[in-house]
């Protein structure tokens, strides 16, 4: 997460998040993370802010959620599902044992 440290009278406000994502299932893990950014307007003045130091993960995590709102979620889940689709399968002698 980018924090602006104080831009006149407000102070440790997230601007952005970035984030990333890696998919994987029973047999597969993608190679690729897929990768973004939320962006916010804090306002240190409504009820709902949040200071930096207590901002958790599941928050952040919601923050960019919303931020992709459904259908960006959505797409972001059927773009790990098509990659996981696509990948080669493992070799028959691969394994998780330096996972």
């Amino acid at each position: 997460m980018t924090c602006i440290s104080n831009v006149g009278t407000m102070q440790d406000y997230v601007v952005v998040c970035e984030w990333a994502i890696i998919g994987g299932n029973e047999t597969k893990t993608m190679e690729m993370p897929i990768c973004g950014q939320a962006f916010f307007s804090s306002d240190p003045s409504k009820s709902n802010f949040v200071p930096y130091q207590d901002i958790s993960e599941d928050l952040a995590i919601e923050w960019v959620k919303q931020s992709l709102g459904p259908d960006g979620v959505n797409e972001v889940l059927r773009s790990i599902d098509y990659q996981l689709e696509i990948s080669n399968p493992p070799l028959p002698w691969a394994s998780n044992k330096f996972a």
